[in-house]
């Protein structure tokens, strides 16, 4: 396993990103406040007003055919209410074409831990258990590219498998060379902030797995 890309935000800047992605009157900030561990960590925040905002933050990485990436994700407001209505914190691209993302999702009335993939050129849905909110989580999304029967993609939470796509066609659309991190989207939810800290990307030889538990913060909490 290489890590191509690795932020806690201990520098106080967003620096160390490629861009960052803020619709109207959506914020992304680094701050000093409900960090996981060190100092500093990434607050994104959306304002609500419906349909689809983004507050997330952005990495370009060369064409990889198999990545991993992970991220400690805090949801401190929740904005979900209605079925569809999500929340995106890891999302794969090649170029400007969505490979894979996960998230919170709300399905049959019920908040659970979502993975979207791409199965060809369609857009194919994957459902969890139920998560909540101020709790720190490690949410890893891994994705192989791969043609009809043979890529998949996987959220892992805390370490532990949540959801796998099973065997997908999943090369339609070239190598991942972005990950974004943070609320990569809001879909028609009202206010939502979301904490992130301790960002990795490595190059999908392995998944990344748990950090240890930092002393004296706010323990990890399994819920599943």
């Amino acid at each position: 396993m290489v890590n191509v890309f690795a932020d806690g935000f201990e520098d106080g800047t967003l620096d160390a990103w490629t861009s960052q992605t803020k619709t109207g009157g959506e914020t992304v900030t680094v701050v000093s406040t409900g960090q996981r561990k060190g100092v500093y960590a990434c607050q994104c925040t959306s304002n609500g007003t419906g349909g689809t905002e983004n507050a997330g933050t952005n990495k370009t990485i060369a064409g990889q055919t198999k990545v991993s990436a992970r991220c400690y994700v805090m949801v401190t407001q929740n904005g979900i209410a209605d079925n569809d209505d999500r929340i995106l914190f890891i999302r794969f691209r090649a170029g400007v074409n969505y490979l894979a993302a996960v998230g919170w999702r709300k399905n049959a009335g019920v908040l659970k831990w979502y993975l979207g993939a791409r199965n060809g050129a369609a857009y194919v849905d994957f459902y969890g258990a139920t998560p909540v909110i101020n709790t720190w989580y490690c949410v890893e999304l891994y994705w192989f590219k791969g043609a009809a029967g043979a890529g998949y993609a996987t959220l892992l939470v805390n370490g532990v498998q949540e959801i796998t796509s099973g065997l997908q066609d999943t090369d339609d659309y070239g190598n991942c060379d972005t990950v974004g991190m943070g609320m990569s989207e809001v879909y028609n939810c009202a206010s939502c902030s979301v904490t992130i800290d301790d960002c990795i990307i490595n190059d999908g030889v392995t998944t990344i797995g748990i950090d240890r538990q930092p002393s004296g913060k706010m323990p990890v909490v399994v819920n599943h």
